[in-house]
């Protein structure tokens, strides 16, 4: 979820009694257990990291080790995801929670994960039913529940297949890049024309012209957004108030004639939002034909990104388009959709002692206020199409060329598009956009359309999307940017290509490339936005006040990279917020221009769009912008520029959902440091502009390098540890590594998984 929900809870004698048995609930890492469910003994060997190398004779009992493991170590984690999805959260939190679980309810995302599981081939729904046993297994074998269940004195309901689904569903809206940009153009649909959406949105000209119909549509009486929607997109984002600022990724493979052992290398950093325990759950699974490591999500079977010993693969996000809203006409108890008159299906629901009803039309939800002229409805192809995710990544698991991995996509619906890129050990290697992506009619997309009319809508989704194969120039890369090739029209969110850029540019430069040289472009923090516009936004400015003249020399002398110890970066921030602020204040008004900023960030703002539309005097505007910025440093980091520092802005604060404001409960958190980067370097450190606290919001959340001449030798570091539970050994296992920028192994031979052993816990059937 974007947005981490608050979780602190009351802490009277009783709790605080038991945080003083906080152990209580650590799971047993070593010894023998028997255990329902299993067809043969299983054997998990664990790491000085915490990472699990679980050992099986066949493929369905890896995967219920792996069930298990989670439970072990992420059972809190998984559930309240599971919470959040299913509209759960008030039983545990609150009736303060009542109207978003009523809204989650009413989306009927479990009953569609249901149908999703009944509709599995049997060999795949055998794998997601040993999966769920292990993990209700593991969540069993706890001496006591984790912390935070006792703190809140709530049970554990058992895990269900249609469970399994709850994180995928999460990821399709986290994933989503249009929710809050479509929310402002209806919030502030009274001051956006048609003309400012190109403006501001359409990056280099992608995708449609947004519709002229929009400047129709804008000027009528609409109804406001309802409190189930404002209470949900809160929670999870979609609505301009808080982006976590760097919701990306980078991945890319270099063929055999870029590296120095003749073999392809993958690396990927994915970038989002981040807490504590981390996102990603590393692991290694072994058993029959399957023999896989990476990365793993708490209550999810299988590994999402990683390799298994002949590919390796990366993923990231296409930033495609797959939220609307429509706006309908209503005839009495009806609304309008393509002409058709249609009455509204009716879904109840209760949450904490109260009841509520969503009412669904043929396109989606309705998300606004009750209205007798207007509806507004949501469209999310999440809520039309039947996941095949499971059955995919189950085929890529165990693809053993280049060819298998990308073909394992083909066909099959996936509520999350993505850029997938493989190598193989034979030295081939390619990249495929995968998923289910809208196409539309009538309608670009960036702005709210008329769904009465019959001139806007879906019309299924793409089939012919882009992809490469082993180029002649050596390697493929996706940072989220527009691809060079082959794109379809189908109204992507594409981020401009600084990080693309800027690994093109590293990666052209270099020959016998090592797994090392991979690291360091992940690690790289030169801002190519600011080196491209600066010296023209300077250029022939003379300030009028002392502090434009501060960040004028400041910026001016600056080298474009985001340092923690850099004055110049912090100056370049302020200034670059401050632009927006300024231009959009002068065209808007204030009020719309607040709103505006917080949908921007430093990787995605006004100055990559048509900025001289709102900005004709760029003289005028730079200058205001220049004063503000330093005026704003000046009361942040005092009255000297030379002490200023961009890391003292920018903090990398990783905090325990309990812990937030607690000092009792701070060593939850993972330690504070200064942060490099911003949300244009390729080591992407977004913040939200909305807020003077510019802590680090949507972020790397691991960093993986897979070197096909030798799997053994990937590493792979996370922004914290592989335990969930507060005080145990491995609950920052990963963090200073993470944070001074070292590699962890990925053990995955078995010679080398027994050298490393710390601890051997076997399960045996039985029960």
């Amino acid at each position: 979820m974007r947005h981490t929900l608050a979780l602190l809870p009351l802490l009277t004698g009783c709790a605080l009694f038991k945080l003083a048995a906080i152990e209580k609930g650590h799971p047993s890492e070593v010894g023998e257990l028997t255990v329902a469910g299993l067809e043969d003994t299983v054997v998990i060997h664990r790491d000085g990291l915490g990472v699990p190398h679980i050992r099986a004779a066949t493929a369905d009992d890896a995967i219920y080790g792996l069930g298990f493991v989670h439970a072990q170590d992420r059972l809190f984690q998984a559930d309240l995801r599971r919470r959040l999805a299913w509209g759960q959260l008030s039983p545990w939190l609150g009736e303060e929670l009542a109207t978003l679980d009523l809204f989650s309810q009413g989306l009927e995302l479990r009953d569609r994960a249901q149908r999703s599981i009944d509709a599995l081939p049997a060999e795949d729904r055998a794998t997601v039913e040993a999966y769920v046993a292990g993990f209700n297994a593991g969540a069993a074998s706890l001496p006591a529940l984790p912390i935070e269940y006792r703190l809140l004195d709530v049970e554990f309901e058992a895990w269900t297949a249609a469970d399994v689904l709850s994180t995928p569903f999460l990821q399709s809206w986290n994933l989503a890049e249009n929710p809050g940009t479509e929310a402002f153009a209806y919030l502030n649909r009274a001051v956006l024309s048609a003309a400012d959406a190109d403006a501001l949105f359409r990056h280099s000209l992608e995708g449609v012209p947004t519709e002229a119909s929009w400047d129709d549509l804008r000027t009528r009486d609409l109804p406001d957004f309802s409190e189930g929607y404002l209470s949900y997109t809160s929670a999870v984002g979609g609505m301009p108030s808080d982006p976590a600022g760097a919701q990306a990724s980078n991945n890319w493979v270099i063929g055999p004639g870029k590296s120095a052992d003749g073999k392809p290398i993958v690396a990927n950093d994915p970038h989002l939002g981040q807490g504590v325990p981390s996102l990603w759950y590393a692991a290694d699974i072994k058993g029959g034909d399957l023999h896989v490591a990476g990365v793993t999500l708490a209550g999810v079977p299988g590994v999402v990104i990683g390799h298994n010993g002949k590919i390796a693969w990366g993923l990231t996000n296409v930033m495609a388009d797959t939220v609307d809203l429509a706006v309908l006409e209503r005839e009495g108890d009806q609304v309008v959709i393509d002409g058709v008159a249609e009455t509204p299906r009716v879904v109840s629901t209760s949450a904490a002692g109260q009841t509520g009803q969503t009412h669904w039309t043929s396109l989606g939800p309705i998300v606004s206020a009750p209205d007798p002229d207007t509806a507004v409805v949501l469209q999310w192809h999440a809520l039309g199409i039947e996941d095949r995710a499971l059955v995919a990544w189950g085929e890529l698991n165990r693809a053993s060329s280049v060819k298998e991995g990308l073909a394992a996509f083909e066909g099959r619906a996936l509520s999350v598009a993505q850029n997938l890129v493989v190598g193989d050990v034979d030295g081939d290697f390619g990249w495929q956009q995968v998923g289910s992506v809208v196409k539309r009619e009538g309608h670009s997309g960036r702005v709210p359309h008329d769904g009465s009319s019959g001139e806007a809508r879906w019309v299924g989704t793409h089939d012919d999307l882009p992809g490469e194969h082993a180029p002649d120039r050596g390697f493929i890369i996706t940072a989220n940017a527009r691809p060079d090739i082959g794109q379809t029209d189908f109204g992507a969110f594409n981020v401009p290509g600084w990080r693309h850029s800027r690994i093109h540019q590293l990666l052209a430069a270099g020959d016998d490339l090592t797994p090392a040289d991979m690291t360091t472009i992940q690690m790289d923090i030169v801002d190519n936005q600011a080196r491209t516009y600066l010296p023209g936004l300077l250029h022939e400015i003379s300030p009028s006040t002392p502090a434009a003249t501060t960040c004028h020399r400041l910026l001016t002398d600056w080298d474009g990279v985001m340092a923690t110890d850099s004055a110049g970066a912090a100056a370049w921030a302020a200034y670059q917020r401050e632009f927006a602020r300024v231009a959009a204040q002068a065209h808007f008004g204030p009020e719309s221009a607040d709103q505006l900023v917080s949908i921007m960030s430093s990787g995605r703002n006004l100055l990559d769009g048509d900025w001289d539309r709102f900005a004709p005097d760029r003289t005028a505007t730079s200058e205001g912008a220049l004063d503000a910025a330093c005026t704003w440093l000046t009361e942040k980091l005092g009255d000297d520029p030379q002490a200023w520092r961009w890391g003292d802005l920018h903090p990398l604060r990783l905090q325990h959902p309990f812990a937030r404001g607690s000092k009792l409960l701070s060593k939850w958190n993972m330690a504070e440091v200064p942060w490099p980067g911003n949300g244009s370097t390729v080591a992407a450190a977004g913040y939200s502009w909305r807020r003077d606290d510019w802590r680090v919001g949507g972020m790397v959340s691991m960093r993986l390098v897979m070197p096909l001449g030798d799997l053994g030798a990937s590493t792979l570091v996370h922004p914290g540890g592989q335990s969930g539970h507060p005080r145990h050994p491995t609950y920052a296992s990963h963090y200073e590594a993470f944070t001074t920028g070292e590699v962890l192994p990925l053990w995955f031979e078995d010679e080398d998984v027994i050298a490393e052993t710390k601890a051997t816990l076997v399960l045996r059937p039985g029960g």
